[in-house]
């Protein structure tokens, strides 16, 4: 059999988009649009075929398989079509700025990847950008919903973890499996799925059993807080500024600002926004 002989100008081309991907898989934390581009320039022309294995004079036989040996299993199919997904938010009629999706959480860039380019409107994108992420998910969904007939419309979904004991993980789960049980729960109506009104059950029975020392707490933490002077609180603002400056100036100013928000921490859009 005649072995074929791989095109000069796709081997340059698959070189090229090569040390595009290993290079960007290597600053990955701020270069995530760059291994976005590079996969879509490996798959446009399955380029993947045209760079040799380790000790081998055949090319990878998909693009998954080559992703993975380039990264030593760290990048699997998902995190390849994320970053793929991101990238496309840059190309096409209404592409959106690089610069302008950085700025956003992760999390964000793929639920705004979820909604039609056409309905991608510079209101949205500000959103993905100001939103945190959880409030973003209902955002997107709705607009997701607009297009889809009622019955095949989705409640934005999100995940709960904690790290805990396993003994209390396991008191956890059983609980939760019997709550799951109870007629309030299994009352016929399909709107919200079983494990979303376990969990509003669960939570509404502990506030209403709690609601009186849950509010005593909180008034005995409010009440132990130092006032602080007002000379420390420009000081504080003004560190602030310095952070967030460094902050959106970071390559992962992205990540930087979902992490911030995903801990709490207040983060100001605009310095007009602090007065």
């Amino acid at each position: 059999m005649t072995n074929t002989i791989a095109p000069q100008q796709l081997v340059k081309e698959a070189n090229a988009a090569h040390k595009l991907f290993c290079e960007s898989w290597a600053a990955n934390k701020q270069s995530i649009l760059d291994l976005g581009r590079a996969i879509v320039l490996l798959e446009e022309k399955s380029l993947h075929q045209y760079i040799a294995k380790p000790g081998s004079k055949k090319g990878f036989a998909s693009l998954e398989e080559a992703v993975l040996a380039w990264t030593n299993g760290e990048c699997g199919s998902t995190k390849m079509y994320d970053a793929k997904r991101i990238y496309l938010l840059t190309v096409g009629e209404n592409a959106i700025p690089a610069d302008v999706v950085t700025q956003m959480p992760k999390r964000n860039q793929l639920q705004l990847a979820r909604i039609p380019e056409k309905k991608r409107t510079e209101k949205l994108v500000e959103r993905a950008v100001s939103e945190p992420i959880l409030t973003f998910a209902e955002t997107a969904q709705r607009v997701v919903n607009e297009d889809l007939p009622a019955e095949k419309q989705k409640e934005p979904m999100a995940y709960v973890s904690i790290k805990a004991h396993v003994r209390a993980v396991s008191h956890f789960n059983e609980v939760f499996d019997d709550i799951q049980r109870l007629p309030v729960v299994r009352d016929g109506d399909r709107t919200l799925d079983l494990e979303t009104k376990t969990l509003e059950v669960c939570t509404s029975v502990l506030r209403v059993w709690c609601e009186d020392e849950i509010e005593k707490a909180k008034k005995k933490a409010k009440d132990a807080q130092p006032e602080i002077p007002t000379e420390a609180i420009n000081k504080t603002i003004e560190t602030q500024s310095a952070e967030e400056e460094l902050m959106y100036a970071a390559p992962d100013a992205g990540e930087a600002i979902g992490r911030a928000e995903a801990e709490g921490r207040v983060v100001h859009r605009k310095p007009e926004a602090r007065n």
